[in-house]
């Protein structure tokens, strides 16, 4: 929480900041992906694929691709936590 609260510190005083897109939407995948011990890196890259998944706003091709990016960084989290690099 405070990488994404951060980010927000940088943002000038009284410019408008559309807290949904840049704190709501990451949060619950960044607090999952810190429970499991997923890195940050990995962790944006899977955030902003499960945004993508849950968009309203994309083609079904766009959302079958995000499912498929999904699956596969999950795929190779777990591999990588079965052979003990942490992911």
């Amino acid at each position: 929480m405070a990488r994404l609260l951060g980010s927000l510190a940088g943002v000038p005083a009284g410019q408008v900041v559309d807290l949904r897109a840049v704190f709501c939407e990451l949060l619950p995948m960044r607090v999952i992906c810190d429970l499991f011990g997923v890195a940050e890196e990995p962790g944006r890259e899977l955030c902003e694929a499960m945004q993508t998944v849950f968009s309203t706003s994309v083609s079904a091709q766009e959302m079958t691709a995000a499912q498929a990016r999904v699956f596969g960084m999950l795929a190779e989290l777990v591999a990588a936590k079965q052979e003990g690099a942490g992911g």
